[in-house]
């Protein structure tokens, strides 16, 4: 199997279109997620080779694209990581402070001046998940989410709803960089990060 979605089966894309999550399972792993396309690129990852951490962040990726409004990069992260010998740790990657934090801040008075406005903290999250449990290369990992954001997908219900709720914003950008999310993903890729 590959992390390109052009070789998944279609199986995969159909199943996509229903509101029915997909666990898959391949003997010794497994994984779960509303998408079939986030299961599928979870699975892959492990099937590659690639580990939990690995998985997750294809999987966080893959979910921003399809799943837009249930899963972003502009979020927190949170994850408990169990090793073999049954050692577990946090992971609480949340909102930071921006940079030249005041120690008075004040979120009505530091709005104007955009220190109000917190850092997510969901990328450096998975960042160091993966630096210290994965096993791929980062870029590799955000393949299914690239290659889904640049060809399209068959959309499922969550996100059909989230866009005929949000019709009218979604309407008003078109000609604005429609594909700005596609385009964002390949200069990330083409940059190596």
């Amino acid at each position: 199997m590959s992390l390109d979605p052009a070789s998944w089966e279609a199986a995969t894309f159909e199943h996509a279109a229903g509101w029915h999550p997909l666990p898959l399972a391949t003997g010794a792993f497994g994984v779960s997620a509303q998408s079939p396309l986030t299961a599928t690129a979870g699975i892959e990852v492990l099937r590659a080779g690639g580990s939990a951490a690995d998985a997750v962040v294809a999987m966080v990726a893959v979910d921003c694209v399809v799943q837009p409004g249930t899963c972003s990069l502009a979020g927190s992260l949170g994850a408990l990581v169990r090793s073999a010998d049954g050692q577990v740790e946090v992971l609480n990657a949340g909102m930071n402070r921006p940079l030249h934090h005041r120690e008075d801040y004040d979120h009505l008075r530091d709005r104007a001046t955009g220190h109000a406005v917190l850092v997510p903290g969901c990328v450096p999250g998975l960042e160091a998940l993966w630096a210290r449990y994965g096993s791929k290369d980062w870029p590799a990992l955000w393949i299914p989410a690239i290659a889904l954001a640049r060809d399209g997908f068959r959309a499922g219900p969550l996100f059909s709803s989230n866009a005929a709720r949000r019709a009218i914003i979604l309407r008003s950008l078109i000609g604005i960089g429609g594909s700005e999310p596609a385009r964002t993903l390949i200069s990330l890729e083409k940059a190596g990060l």
